[in-house]
């Protein structure tokens, strides 16, 4: 991380931490799974529980018996 004693924008400090803890991909999945719900819409989120990821792949748990099936 850089010693500049000035103001930095916050997204600019975030990036140099989230590279230096090496935690990059962790946020990028977490990302994913943030927004599913927007992405997905009000039909979908009704009959789905929750979202993780799991090696680069989305996965999401479906409550409804008729879905699971499509």
């Amino acid at each position: 991380m850089s010693t500049n004693d000035g103001p930095r924008p916050l997204g600019e400090v975030l990036k140099e931490v989230i590279d230096e803890l090496g935690v990059q991909e962790e946020v990028d999945e977490a990302r994913v799974i943030e927004t599913w719900a927007s992405v997905a819409g009000d039909k979908i989120n009704e009959v789905t529980e929750s979202a993780w990821m799991k090696d680069s792949t989305l996965y999401v748990k479906i409550t409804s018996a008729a879905w699971r099936q499509e």
